[in-house]
Order: C-alpha cells, then sequence, then structure tokens
C-alpha cells in the first residue's frame, strides 16, 4: 500500500486509479485530489486539511498523478482541470461539471 492509499484508507476516502476510475460517479460535491505518491510537503498538506475536505465533499477520490503521462490524460478524465504546475490539485465538481480547481499551497485556501 503506498502513501496515497494510506492516506484514503486512513480518512474514509477512495484510491483509484486513472484506468478504474469510472466518471459517472462524479456527482454532487465530488473532490478529486491528485498528489504524487513521493511529495511528503503534498502528503502533509493533504492531511492538514482533511477536515476543510470532509466538510464540502461528499465523495473524495485521490489519485497518483505520477500515473497520469500528460495534462491531456488528466483534462480528458476532468474537464476543467487544466494547467497543472504544481502539486497537490484539487478540483471541486458539482452537478458532475467542475466548479473549482487549485493547486500548489494555493490549496491550504480551498
Amino acid at each position: 500500500m503506498n502513501v496515497i492509499q494510506k492516506l484514503a484508507a486512513n480518512n474514509n476516502w477512495n484510491f483509484t486509479t486513472m484506468k478504474d476510475f469510472d466518471r459517472s460517479k462524479i456527482s454532487d460535491n465530488t473532490i478529486i485530489i491528485l498528489l504524487p505518491t513521493w511529495s511528503q510537503k503534498d502528503i502533509r498538506i493533504i492531511n492538514s486539511m482533511k477536515e476543510r475536505i470532509n466538510e464540502i465533499g461528499e465523495t473524495v477520490y485521490l489519485f497518483d498523478i505520477d500515473e497520469f503521462t500528460s495534462d491531456y490524460k488528466i483534462q480528458q478524465l476532468f474537464p476543467g482541470i487544466i494547467d497543472i504546475f504544481q502539486t497537490p490539485v484539487i478540483g471541486l465538481f458539482q452537478n458532475g461539471l467542475i466548479s473549482r480547481s487549485i493547486q500548489g499551497e494555493d490549496v491550504m485556501n480551498f
């Protein structure tokens, strides 16, 4: 079990992969979090935000961002999450559409 899988399990969130994710699972107040397994800083940031994430998100999905070979692959799965320059990346979907996307240390203001 990698650190992202542990983070998901410890917070009752869902860890999934690009290949296994069913886009139809995105519903009201779904939060998508993309982060690399190797970044302890990103893990700490998300851990520090878990209460806020649980307040907003009815469903939370975590992904290993390194699984995606390009931003295009992310955009295909999650339209509206574009121009990724920093991790972690958080997307909030409402009514099946992205309503907010934020990345890097700015996620602390989510």
